[in-house]
């Protein structure tokens, strides 16, 4: 049995002013950096990554492994088109070159499923759109997938299968990449795809409303195991990322399975009936801040109070956010003021905040890390270096280290 294994996870916000090169998934910032051929198996037989629980379950079956590439970038805008082609064009490669030669019995791609490209709306669904047209109709092709998956009806028809996590924060990556592979073979012992019904959720989940630590996220996570054993079926329920602005964004749920139907329409009741369940509760800027000072006043109060925007992955695709230096300042400033600092671009900073700084200035500047400090300059553990960046306030160059 030879199996394809390739790897291409990115989360995009369509709002975020910075797109994913080919330098960031060389990079890989918060992922592993860009890896192919045989060093890829090495790098992630044994790893927490959905990659890493299906190369285990295939090693136990004997399966032979045939590694193409990994590639991941931090959370951004758009995938550029270089990006994209590379690496798409890296897999089908090697997809054809494992046809004319050692063969070619399946597919496995660890994916994340909220891919968008400058020129590709739909980044996941185009990769399986060129392997589906190079190996046929015949091979089986599935793929693990993040739980904020905007899963699009290219995606379910063209893969055989499709399975996403069942926990956010993120703690079952592993054993999605294992269910990956129980469903590859499943897939097998039938001969043919099995039946499979999705449905498409009418309304945008909050973020904060997914989180499968509290409702009801939760309780719906927790009832998928059940569900599964009694149909018989591999069920997932993908939240979608709304940041991701395109036609097909959104949650949706589906499921394997001669039962799958009647799965998939009792996740969709069971999200839908009612709607108004997902719905988040939120301050307003002038409520955080008054929470917060009066927290920070509090007698007991022996830890530090943070305003923070809780949105997936905050820090790094967002459009705009108050950065840490910033907070202590924020913490002692109500509404409008609040709000005009932050957009400013720069806000006062304590002096003996500025003594922690490698170049103590009036005021903290508000701009995005860079990477980790060069060598000799401050602690890359815990600090970070901005290059080639200016103030909005003072225009100075912020070649400073800051604490993150």
């Amino acid at each position: 049995m030879q199996i394809l294994i390739a790897g291409f996870q990115h989360e995009t916000n369509t709002f975020a002013p910075t797109r994913a090169d080919w330098a960031a998934f060389l990079r890989g910032d918060s992922f592993p950096a860009y890896v192919e051929g045989p060093a890829m198996l090495a790098r992630y037989t044994g790893s927490s990554l959905p990659a890493g629980g299906f190369i285990a379950e295939a090693q136990a079956r004997g399966w032979q492994l045939l590694p193409s590439c990994w590639a991941g970038a931090t959370p951004s805008a758009q995938v550029t088109r270089e990006a994209f082609e590379r690496i798409a064009g890296t897999i089908v490669e090697a997809a054809r070159s494992a046809l004319a030669g050692p063969g070619l019995d399946a597919i496995y791609l660890d994916l994340h499923g909220a891919a968008v490209a400058e020129h590709i709306d739909d980044a996941e669904g185009e990769l399986l759109a060129r392997l589906r047209a190079l190996v046929g109709p015949g091979l089986p092709i599935v793929a693990s997938l993040d739980l904020h998956a905007n899963v699009t009806q290219q995606m379910l028809q063209l893969a055989d299968a499709l399975v996403a996590y069942r926990s956010y924060p993120h703690v079952d990556t592993e054993a999605t990449g294992r269910l990956a592979a129980r469903l590859l073979e499943r897939r097998l012992a039938r001969g043919g795809r099995e039946p499979f019904a999705a449905r498409r959720i009418p309304f945008l989940i909050p973020i904060n409303a997914g989180c499968t630590m509290i409702e009801p996220a939760g309780a719906l996570y927790r009832s998928l195991p059940a569900l599964d054993e009694r149909h018989g079926t591999v069920a997932s329920v993908a939240m979608g990322f709304p940041a991701a602005d395109f036609p097909e964004c959104g949650p949706v749920v589906w499921a394997y399975g001669d039962a799958a139907q009647a799965v998939a329409d009792a996740l969709y009741a069971d999200i839908c009936e009612p709607a108004s369940r997902w719905r988040v509760a939120t301050h307003t800027p002038d409520e955080a801040v008054a929470r917060a000072l009066a927290l920070a006043g509090a007698e007991a109060a022996d830890r530090p109070v943070v305003i923070a925007d809780t949105q997936d992955n905050p820090a790094r695709a967002p459009t705009a956010i108050p950065p840490a230096c910033c907070m202590r300042c924020c913490a002692r400033v109500q509404g409008s003021a609040f709000r005009s600092r932050w957009r400013s671009g720069c806000c006062t900073t304590p002096r003996r905040r500025r003594r922690r700084m490698r170049r103590g200035r009036a005021h903290a500047c508000v701009l995005r890390w860079a990477g980790r400090c060069p060598p000799g300059r401050g602690n890359g553990a815990t600090r970070r270096w901005m290059p080639n960046a200016r103030c909005a306030r003072c225009t100075k160059a912020a070649s400073c280290c800051r604490d993150r």
